[in-house]
């Protein structure tokens, strides 16, 4: 898969780090809107669904964490070696895990689109057949993340609760047209 060619050089970067073992300075977006300064040892690079994401362990969190390539900024390569090899840390195979902070929402689906979602349905999450359609939980970690998966899964996913993600996604939607309109004009 090809990156895309805003996040090609920072692609290209993390890279040159993992096969030097050495630690990334960055500069990250993080889920609440807010930039933090993060010192990471970069573990693996993954795509998924047309987006690229950073595997590494994170010195500021003291844990392994996943950072989408298109929120970091101000890269560089530092000469520090990484403190962490991947061999040594344990890395899911699943790209996201779920957290006791995760946001639990109920969304019904289209069966066939089911794979696509397999990594935010959480272990022993139950689903059932409703009018043709799959009814499962998911977990998320903020809203931001469910707007983005409504967006890519329009027409085969609606959210049915709780409210609050109803109308976070409904909102956005609506803000999406309201900007449309007025670019029409």
């Amino acid at each position: 898969m090809e990156a895309d060619p805003a996040i090609a050089s920072t692609l290209a970067l993390i890279r040159q780090a993992v096969a030097s073992g050495v630690q990334l300075d960055l500069v990250y977006l993080n889920a609440s809107g807010e930039k933090e300064r993060r010192h990471v040892d970069p573990l693996r690079v993954e795509s998924f669904d047309d987006d690229w994401y950073l595997r590494g362990w994170c010195h500021l969190r003291e844990a392994v964490r996943t950072f989408r390539l298109d929120r970091i900024s101000d890269a560089v390569i530092t000469d520090l070696p990484i403190e962490h090899r991947a061999s040594e840390v344990r890395l899911p195979d699943r790209l996201f895990e779920p957290s006791p902070q995760d946001l639990e929402v109920t969304i019904d689906i289209a069966s066939s689109a089911m794979p696509l979602i397999a990594d935010f349905i959480p272990d022993g999450a139950t689903s059932t057949e409703h009018d043709g359609r799959i009814r499962t939980t998911l977990r998320v970690s903020h809203y931001h993340g469910l707007k983005r998966l409504a967006t890519r899964m329009s027409g085969v996913m609606t959210v049915v609760a709780p409210p609050s993600a109803r109308e976070a996604v409904a909102d956005w939607a609506r803000s999406g047209v309201d900007r449309y309109r007025k670019e029409m004009r």
